[in-house]
């Protein structure tokens, strides 16, 4: 398999043009699909809990403490786009698959929405999880609701679809294959 290059956000409502990045997370994997490196930042927005945002989202970040952090971060979303971007540079990460959970039509429309410049660091491929969900008949699956947490799961998730896969005597796609 390649090295991919996972991400998660968590947002303020399930449309990029009304909500607010809130956390992002990356995580790059090797070809084995161990942990390499992982990268997590939290957006600071003044007035967090005055701003709209779905309910669902607003009772989910509000138990899992992702408000809280948002309370007490420094960074502006252009700041966390840029550490971000340096992160992907210093792994020299760019042109990676896009990897993760629902990634081909939530994450990377926000990304490409609210932060274009990191968006444009991956392949135009993805492998998303939600998808190979699907194809083994799993259940939903559990879900922290943080990015790198979530990411973790995912990882996990991907390593237990490929196991089942070559027991059941399949291949790795060929865009996966180192």
């Amino acid at each position: 398999m390649t090295p991919l290059l996972w991400t998660d956000i968590e947002t303020t409502s399930l449309v990029a043009q009304e909500g607010r990045i809130l956390e992002l997370g990356l995580v790059l994997t090797d070809a084995q699909l161990e942990v390499v490196a992982t990268g997590s930042w939290v957006a600071g927005w003044r007035g967090i809990r005055d701003i709209p945002m779905d309910q669902v989202a607003r009772e989910m970040h509000e138990a899992n403490g992702l408000l809280d952090a948002v309370e007490r971060s420094r960074l502006s979303l252009r700041g966390v786009e840029d550490a971000a971007l340096a992160w992907v540079r210093h792994h020299n990460a760019r042109g990676l698959l896009m990897a993760g959970r629902g990634i081909g039509s939530f994450d990377r429309s926000w990304l490409r929405y609210h932060m274009p410049a990191l968006e444009a660091v991956w392949s135009h491929r993805n492998l998303d999880i939600t998808t190979l969900r699907y194809f083994f008949g799993d259940e939903k699956r559990e879900a922290e609701h943080r990015a790198l947490g979530d990411l973790r799961i995912s990882i996990g998730h991907l390593r237990e679809y490929v196991a089942r896969a070559e027991a059941a005597g399949l291949t790795p796609l060929p865009a996966l294959v180192a």
